[in-house]
């Protein structure tokens, strides 16, 4: 009975102009699994040389406003005559991402989109590892 009443109200103010009638909600946009993925968790990757000692590591970012941003950090030894070197560098990149179909598209700073290639697979234990431009990536912190 109650939603009966206030249905009449609201119908019988739209129709007399006092009030502006009601605006349909907009359907929620379109979510598709690969962008759910990318959203569900940050991503890392990791590599190491063990004849150099070098060792990289890469941890990528998507968010919902349809940005990305990644930190990096290299470390890198080397040994000769004059002793041990050891070296630091720290990075961070961003920009855009969007996905079209189970395409992703990705830019650094101002640049346009640009295809990414980009396949999901499981690892032993079922989790997804993305490999992006022959960088594996799986689920972090």
């Amino acid at each position: 009975m109650k939603i009966q009443v206030i249905l009449a109200v609201t119908l019988f103010a739209a129709s007399a102009g006092s009030a502006a009638a009601p605006k349909a909600k907009k359907a929620p946009p379109k979510v598709n699994t690969l962008s759910q993925l990318l959203l569900s968790s940050p991503w890392c990757s990791f590599s190491y040389n063990k004849i150099s000692g070098a060792s990289s590591t890469k941890r990528v970012q998507f968010f919902n406003n349809g940005t990305w941003a990644d930190t990096s950090r290299y470390e890198g030894y080397s040994s000769g005559d004059a002793g041990t070197f050891s070296s630091q560098h720290d990075g961070q990149d961003g920009g855009r991402w969007n996905v079209e179909g189970e395409q992703l598209y990705m830019s650094g700073g101002d640049e346009g989109l640009t295809a990414v290639d980009l396949a999901v697979k499981r690892n032993s234990n079922g989790y997804p590892i993305l490999l992006a431009d022959g960088v594996e990536y799986s689920q972090c912190r």
